[in-house]
């Protein structure tokens, strides 16, 4: 369902609904005129709100996408080099823990034997 389709709808039951209501009201002829007068101009400027509504949302949503097509490309470039170089700065550190690690096993295994040979 289109959303020109759905305020149409929307605008025209509110009127038929505002309209049904004031004509079964207890009120004199003028009187029920004037509610309906009332009453309509008061849907249509409900209907203009909400299509002054649906078009701004429209158009924020369509900034939003552009500003996203422009601004994540060289963002994710920017990360993806960011953790390269993290990569790059932090691998050799972790290949000289690990090597501190195998040390130390293998001196905990040989006090390890040490202690059983005594």
């Amino acid at each position: 369902m289109s959303a020109g389709r759905f305020m149409t709808g929307l605008v025209f039951g509110a009127f038929v609904g505002g309209a049904a209501g004031l004509l079964l009201a207890p009120r004199k002829g003028r009187e029920t005129r004037e509610q309906l007068k009332k009453e309509l101009t008061d849907t249509i400027e409900l209907g203009t709100t909400i299509q002054e509504s649906y078009q701004h949302v429209t158009e924020q949503a369509a900034e939003l996408a552009e500003m996203s097509r422009e601004l994540i490309p060289p963002l994710a470039k920017e990360t993806k080099q960011l953790a390269a170089d993290f990569r790059f700065k932090t691998e050799p550190r972790f290949n000289i823990i690990a090597e501190q690690i195998e040390k130390i096993k293998k001196e905990t295994d040989a006090y390890q034997q040490t202690i059983k040979n005594l």
